[in-house]
């Protein structure tokens, strides 16, 4: 359930971590906390419906402009980047 603190308070929602809930701040909470919010008045309900998104009007907006795709490197070019790269020494056994 949601809600909307009037009030700071702390409450545990399943009886094993005590949480703080800020004033002004909207919670999706377990049902049995937030009875307990609204009925000491702390909190608020808040609705569950959904706002329409504002409609946008055919503007100027600017196309997407991909990006450039690369090309691979070529197998010789792969083997020189890979000689580049050290490896550990390793000791001999004797």
């Amino acid at each position: 359930m949601k809600v909307k603190m009037l009030t700071t308070q702390s409450g545990s929602q399943k009886g094993i971590l005590v949480e703080g809930f800020e004033e002004g701040v909207e919670y999706d909470i377990l049902p049995r906390l937030a009875d307990i919010f609204l009925r000491h008045g702390w909190a608020e309900e808040v609705s569950n419906e959904v706002k329409a998104a504002p409609k946008v009007e055919d503007q100027d907006v600017p196309p997407v402009q991909k990006p450039e795709k690369k090309a691979l490197a070529s197998p010789a070019e792969n083997k020189a980047e890979e000689k580049e790269v050290k490896k550990p020494l390793r000791r001999k056994r004797k």
